[in-house]
């Protein structure tokens, strides 16, 4: 069976094909299609490899959920998620979004809403773990001291899983209710930062940007019901960053995982 572009549809026959179209990839572009969006040409073999080198890698299985916020023609296509709940959009317009830079906050009241509970991550067993990761093309330069890039408040306004600024130049990052460890200082401005913690058993690793750390760190329970958010989350601050890719779920290599999300973006046009 072959695929073959036909407008803004993929259409199939049968015969030889090349290359191949991941069948997760497949549903994932119907749905945006039957969102009112397109992806061209160039972009559909490269989300289609992103798919590829996802499971190929070992990482599709780690994502809960996930959201490819550009590659897209409109910000309808990039809320669809490639796995996993769809977020509510709060406030995003068009005019926020762009196929190659991502999605563009304001820091007053635009955030998603992804659903997921974060007393999901209450339960940790060791074998499956956790992680958060966070591709930007921008984020604002000074940073705004206790606003979330993702993550959730829990009771007495303290986050039991998020990666967040504790002041106005670094990040630090925290895993069900565990102690917040620093990740760095990112790049501030129109630059590219890849932002991510994973939790193996009781090891906790930090990265940021090709650098990876870790340490121990015990696990916590988490009893809140709220949800989490990406750009911020109900009753806080949010975040002036522009976004391109978001992860969440069970433990992933975080330096496997920026290479296959910057090949993925750095391909897009």
């Amino acid at each position: 069976m072959s695929v073959f572009f036909a407008g803004n549809q993929l259409r199939q026959r049968k015969g030889i094909f090349s290359p191949s179209y991941d069948p997760d990839f497949l549903s994932w572009y119907g749905r945006v299609v039957s969102a009112g969006s397109s992806i061209s040409a160039p972009n559909i073999v490269t989300l289609n490899q992103f798919f590829l080198d996802l499971k190929k890698n070992n990482l599709w299985t780690s994502i809960t959920q996930a959201n490819i916020l550009c590659g897209t023609s409109s910000l309808a296509g990039c809320l669809i998620p490639i796995k996993g709940a769809t977020p509510v959009n709060n406030n995003f317009i068009t005019g926020d979004f762009s196929v190659t830079a991502g999605l563009q906050g304001n820091g007053i009241n635009k955030w998603l809403d992804t659903t997921i509970l974060e007393s999901s991550f209450s339960s940790n067993p060791d074998s499956v773990g956790r992680h958060f990761f966070i591709a930007s093309s921008s984020l604002t330069n000074p940073l705004v001291s206790n606003v979330y890039l993702i993550g959730a408040v829990t009771a007495g306004g303290t986050g039991g899983s998020r990666i967040y600024s504790p002041n106005t130049t670094s990040l630090s990052g925290q895993l069900n209710a565990s102690t917040t460890l620093t990740l760095g200082n990112p790049i501030l401005g129109t630059s590219p930062n890849k932002i991510g913690i994973s939790r193996q058993n009781s090891v906790f690793y930090r990265y940021l940007n090709g650098t990876i750390n870790s340490g121990a760190s015990t696990i916590g329970t988490i009893t809140t019901t709220n949800t989490i958010g990406v750009y911020a989350t109900a009753g806080q601050q949010k975040i002036n960053a522009r976004f391109q890719f978001y992860s969440f779920g069970y433990f992933a290599n975080l330096t496997t995982l920026d290479t296959v999300v910057s090949s993925m973006i750095s391909a897009l046009v």
